[in-house]
């Protein structure tokens, strides 16, 4: 007994210094083994799914496909999956295991998914358009996932470390958003080839620019109406994504890659720029527009390319940091690109603290969650009250703004975030030199590494339905 209480301290250091996943699943494991989780993964009762249910339909999947008769498996599937796909990816089905779920939904997912492959893969009687059009339609039915990369100046580079865990796992989704510094991160990723993003994420010190902050003269400050260099800003855009516009960079990766971007004049929308909204748009002016912080950048227009050359898109207006309106646009994105479920990496230093409340269980946790939102609410309420009652049009569109960005939902089903220290807070409006870097690519990872086996089974059925999509595709045209 005093072993195990000295070990599981140890292991749960071990977790916290982890210089790979491998040695954090390790350390994981081993945990699990101690503390109970594995013991909890082998026992199939619990209060968040019908495991009798479960086992009744994983037996008739498995029947179905040994049968081999394509229709009353797709049938199967599609009911089953209505019936069970929301409980057997519920987040209480996650929260007691460091490595994974009930072993019994770990099989039906399996099952699942095997079964999904074989109804795309095998011989039959389906001809491939309709055996396509039944997959898009489930696909559509389950939805899918997006990262979704918030502002939060150089302690955004923490975003890094995100796609850096989920590339190596294979779970980087294929919709990323972005937002001010988020922006510039989603850009770097959606604009790059498969071999270029390999080489950034292999050493992101060496590939990745980040004096972003120049500071004006009295006299710059005064003409611009800011304080830091917008040429600085841009020229770290441009170095860390190609010059593509949103369509081009979706021919290229893939990626359906979404900027944010706020409106300077009062009955102007915020926009949700990607390569349905505004295909021809420069993803480096969009970043440029998205990252502009009131007062400390000035704000920009939109450029966009026609042929060879390149013009203002929306003529006259001129756009700010798009954490103000439109931090994490989820319902823009449900909307326009089918998302249901969604990849958090927040960084906003002032709504860290309210992730990390919420992310831990126990008594001095719950209390400090409940403190902190009561003081969020009464903020909020002063704040509009402000806005409303400001007389000053120059101080009502600051309290707007200031309303605008604390009046949004911060999280996902996923949400990473930083810890919440010092360190990282001193970072926030400084060039991180390599070595900041690699510490916050490094937070970014280890944020990652806990959630991937919920990540995997949250998106598992989704991310085989899209494989299948583009498997199918193939063949048809190929066959054409």
């Amino acid at each position: 007994m005093f072993g195990l209480s000295r070990r599981v301290p140890q292991l749960r250091h071990a977790l916290d210094d982890a210089q790979s996943f491998g040695e954090w699943r390790s350390a994981a494991a081993e945990l699990d083994a101690l503390t109970g989780g594995a013991d909890w993964r082998a026992d199939d009762t619990s209060r968040f799914y019908d495991a009798g249910s479960l086992r009744q339909s994983l037996a008739q999947l498995e029947v179905l496909r040994r049968d081999g008769a394509p229709m009353p498996l797709a049938d199967h599937l599609h009911d089953s999956l209505h019936r069970h796909l929301n409980e057997v990816t519920d987040p209480g089905l996650y929260a007691t295991s460091f490595v994974g779920t009930k072993c019994l939904v770990e099989r039906y997912l399996d099952a699942v998914c095997a079964s999904l492959d074989h109804l795309c893969d095998a011989d039959g009687p389906i001809p491939a358009a309709q055996r396509l059009a039944l997959f898009e339609r489930e696909a559509h039915a389950v939805g899918r996932s997006a990262l979704m990369l918030s502002g939060g100046a150089s302690l955004g580079l923490f975003h890094i470390g995100v796609i850096k865990a989920l590339h190596a796992a294979g779970l980087l989704p294929s919709i990323v958003s972005g937002a001010s510094t988020g922006s510039m991160i989603a850009g770097g990723l959606c604009t790059r080839s498969a071999t270029e993003l390999e080489d950034v994420l292999a050493d992101p010190t060496e590939h990745v620019y980040t004096r972003v902050f120049r500071a004006l003269t009295p006299s710059e400050m005064r003409d611009e109406r800011a304080v830091m260099s917008q040429d600085q800003l841009l020229l770290a855009i441009k170095s860390n994504m190609a010059d593509l516009t949103f369509a081009e960079a979706f021919e290229r990766t893939g990626r359906a890659l979404c900027i944010s971007v706020s409106p300077t004049r009062a009955r102007q929308k915020p926009r949700l720029l990607c390569h349905l909204t505004a295909p021809d748009v420069l993803v480096t002016s969009a970043s440029l527009a998205s990252c502009a912080i009131p007062g400390l950048f000035p704000a920009s227009t939109l450029l966009q390319r026609k042929g060879s050359k390149e013009q203002e898109y929306v003529p006259g207006e001129r756009w700010i940091d798009g954490t103000i309106a439109s931090d994490l646009p989820t319902d823009r994105l449900a909307r326009l690109l089918n998302v249901n479920h969604t990849i958090v990496s927040q960084t906003n230093a002032h709504l860290i603290p309210f992730t990390d409340a919420r992310s831990r269980s126990g008594l001095v946790p719950t209390v400090t969650d409940l403190l902190a939102s009561s003081a969020y609410t009464q903020a909020l309420q002063v704040l509009d009250v402000a806005r409303r009652r400001a007389t000053s049009p120059g101080l009502r569109r600051a309290l707007e703004w200031t309303h605008g960005a604390a009046h949004q939902k911060f999280t996902g089903n996923i949400t990473l975030h930083p810890p919440v220290t010092a360190w990282n807070y001193g970072i926030i409006f400084r060039n991180a030199s390599k070595d900041a870097l690699a510490r916050l690519v490094r937070q970014g990872e280890r944020a990652t590494w806990p959630k991937l086996h919920v990540i995997s089974a949250q998106t598992r059925v989704a991310r085989t339905l899209e494989a299948c999509v583009v498997r199918l595709r193939q063949r048809l045209r190929g066959v054409a």
